[in-house]
Formats: C-alpha cells, sequence, structure tokens
C-alpha cells in the first residue's frame, strides 16, 4: 500500500473567503470570485514541500490523517479545525491526491494552538485498500448502536423505512425541520 507521512515545516493557515466582484458573461452581469492570494501562496509552499519530500500521485481513493500544531500570530485568532484541513486538503490536490472528492476518510487533531506553539504539521496520506461501504456495513453495530444500525441496514437494502425512523425520533425528542 502505497502511503506517504510527511511533516510540513509550516504554520497552517484558515482556508480564507476569496474576494468576489461584479463581473460580466454573455452580456449578463454576474458574481465571480478572485484568488485569495494569502491561501494560493501558503497551498504553493505546501506543494514545494511535498516535492522535496519526493511525494508522488497515489491512487485513489483516499484516506487522510493531519496532526497540526499552530502559532497564534500576534494579533490573530484562534481558527476552526476545517477551516485549517480545507486549505491543506486543497494543497495536496495535483501533487499527492487526484482530486479532494476522492477522500473518503479525514481525520484532523488540533494538537495545540497556542501563541507559543510551534509552527508545523503532519499529514498521513494513503490509499484505501479496502471496500469502505462493505466495512461500514460490517461494522455497524460497533460504530453507531443497535437502534442506528438496523435503521441504516434497512434503508442500505433499499427498504423505506421513514416512517418509523420519524416514530422513532419522536420517541427520544428528535425531530427535523424544526416547528
Amino acid at each position: 500500500m502505497k502511503q506517504y507521512t510527511i511533516f510540513i515545516p509550516l504554520n497552517p493557515q484558515a482556508w480564507n473567503t476569496p474576494p468576489y466582484f461584479i463581473g460580466r458573461r454573455g452580456g449578463k452581469q454576474i458574481v465571480m470570485s478572485g484568488r485569495d492570494e494569502e491561501n494560493h501562496a501558503f497551498k504553493e509552499a505546501i506543494k514545494e514541500e511535498l516535492i522535496k519530500a519526493k511525494a508522488e500521485m497515489i491512487e485513489p481513493p483516499y484516506e487522510i490523517e493531519l496532526y497540526i500544531w499552530r502559532k497564534i500570530e500576534h494579533g490573530r485568532k484562534a481558527v476552526d479545525l476545517t477551516n485549517m484541513q480545507k486549505l491543506i486538503e486543497d494543497s495536496l490536490q495535483g501533487t499527492v491526491i487526484d482530486n479532494d472528492r476522492n477522500v473518503v476518510k479525514f481525520s484532523t487533531t488540533v494538537v495545540e494552538q497556542t501563541p507559543d506553539s510551534p509552527q508545523f504539521f503532519i499529514v498521513t496520506i494513503k490509499r484505501v485498500d479496502y471496500n469502505i461501504k462493505q466495512f461500514v456495513l460490517d461494522n455497524l453495530n460497533k460504530l453507531f448502536g443497535p437502534v442506528v444500525s438496523y435503521l441504516a441496514q434497512e434503508r442500505i437494502n433499499g427498504v423505506r423505512l421513514a416512517d418509523q425512523a420519524q416514530q422513532f425520533a419522536r420517541h427520544i425528542g428528535n425531530s427535523w425541520p424544526p416547528k
């Protein structure tokens, strides 16, 4: 199984919303987005580190583990895990993964995020060599508990249990959409 575990000596950054502007397409005004230069520079720096590590493209599907140590720079705030994860995942695309839509499992842990934290992250990328759907089916009870396991198994097998699921949800106090 092809797998990389790579130490990246960069301070993890959060994904930023790109700049938006009004442009024209087909004679109509539309909202268009530009490129966030800070995000772009960070992604390019990650790609350089991957090239230095001699990392090569792995065949999909992918499983990624990410461990983050982030130094909060003066005047900045802590950022949420998913914004850091998204920018790093985008950076892997085209170097070690072909497309982020082929990531079937992603685990991120923020180990430390303080003004005194070191600045790096460790990422492991590997090809998933097992059938993820079969793995979940085989482990439904252990993963989700007997009631959810039963409902999911019936739905996966093509039996529609919407009425029973709603009835069960009302019994335990869940409701969607909210009233």
